[in-house]
């Protein structure tokens, strides 16, 4: 079960594909409420049996709503007011590469995680790429670099 929303959440998150991190709540606030989706979604009065989910894709809700919370914390710093300067950017991405990668080469995982997470990868690379496009992102960074480990900072 997912904690994060017992006590703050009385309803389902609606899927509202144009806000930042939404499909993550969505899948969060339908595991937290799993007991009652799976009420709702099996009693056969509500004529919801094509919505009730299997145990095998209850797991793989599990994974997803973990492979998701890898973005979380950088849509977040991303999109607030002052932005992050670029060689944070930088690490960020990648480290949620990182990340990526390693959550699809995880043989255990099931393949649609797997491919979901080479799919995050191959947009995390566009970004990357973005960077060997303009030689002054590497000058600055490594000013930056040189700066800091010429004071200590």
């Amino acid at each position: 079960m997912n904690t994060a929303y017992m006590g703050q959440k009385h309803t389902l998150t609606l899927r509202n594909p144009t806000r930042w991190n939404n499909e993550s709540e969505c899948v969060g606030s339908h595991l937290s409420f799993r007991p009652e989706v799976e009420a709702l979604t099996g009693q056969s009065s509500n004529k919801l049996g094509a919505f009730r989910l299997s145990i095998l894709q209850w797991k793989i809700a599990e994974q997803l709503q973990e492979l998701l919370l890898l973005f979380r914390g950088p849509t977040l710093l991303f999109s607030q007011k002052e932005l992050p300067l670029i060689s944070d950017v930088l690490t960020i991405l990648e480290n949620l590469e990182l990340s990526l990668q390693a959550a699809r080469d995880d043989k255990s995982a099931p393949a649609c995680i797997r491919i979901a997470a080479q799919a995050g990868l191959f947009m995390i690379r566009k970004y990357l790429g973005l960077f060997d496009d303009c030689e002054v992102y590497a000058i600055a960074i490594g000013t930056l670099h040189y700066t800091l480990l010429l004071y200590g900072c």
